[in-house]
């Protein structure tokens, strides 16, 4: 209780820049308490009086934490946006925590070409992503993940989803998770007849993702769901495909 009471009132931890990439970090403690948009950089202090209050306060953070992470574009400050497992933080990686949420935006640069279908990740990001989520299932502890998908013009919205490299990224930690989230945002204009079309191609790769690696989850999709301010900000509704471990 001491340690939960600490956290409690610990500022959310935030981390602008890895190894001079434009990678944000956010460590947040307990997850549901959106309302505290202090930030402090770095671990905070009561944590570094002792080894013993280190690893038993980040184990509470761990455990009952999240943690977000994102990229941000290149600045004159940094150019690079490629981010090496290895170039995390040794103390509080991102996929450290239980609950993980990340913003799947270009981590090899941003002249990646825009997705064309729903699902689509850039080949050379295929590896990355594995990479990164082999290393996930080495800390044993993910359990929630969020993904966030690049963002579909209108212009560009067909009908194919394919969720191959979605299983290509997640097979390593499916069978610990207890729920998986993600969201595939479009043009929020985009007319109702569309929208309806997509949902029988989600629905048929969505049991295909089950099959192959989520086995004894059960998925459920809201093809226009419109509650994440994160993308309405930016004129964007989503594709909701919700997984949960009965």
């Amino acid at each position: 209780m001491v340690y939960h009471s600490l956290w409690q009132h610990t500022p959310n931890i935030r981390r602008i820049r890895v190894k001079d990439a434009s990678i944000e970090l956010i460590a947040k403690y307990p997850p549901e308490h959106e309302s505290k948009d202090l930030y402090c950089h770095g671990l905070p202090r009561w944590l570094l009086t002792n080894k013993t209050l280190l690893h038993e306060g980040l184990d509470q953070l761990n455990r009952h934490g999240h943690m977000y992470m994102g990229l941000l574009p290149p600045t004159w400050m940094s150019r690079k946006t490629e981010v090496h497992v290895k170039d995390f933080p040794s103390l509080l990686p991102p996929f450290a925590c239980r609950s993980l949420e990340i913003g799947l935006l270009p981590v090899i640069g941003w002249t990646v070409p825009e997705p064309r279908v729903f699902g689509e990740i850039h080949e050379d990001e295929l590896s990355y992503w594995r990479e990164f989520f082999s290393e996930a299932a080495k800390s044993g502890r993910l359990q929630h993940v969020q993904l966030r998908f690049r963002g579909l013009r209108e212009k560009q919205v067909s009908q194919a989803v394919n969720l191959t490299p979605l299983v290509t990224i997640m097979e390593p930690v499916a069978h610990k998770l207890k729920r998986l989230e993600v969201r595939m945002p479009y043009a929020v204009n985009l007319a109702i007849s569309k929208v309806d079309a997509l949902k029988e191609p989600f629905l048929k790769e969505m049991r295909r993702v089950e099959a192959e690696i989520l086995m004894g989850m059960k998925g459920s999709l809201d093809s226009a769901n419109e509650a994440d301010p994160w993308y309405r900000r930016v004129g964007l509704t989503t594709c909701l495909l919700t997984w949960t471990r009965e």
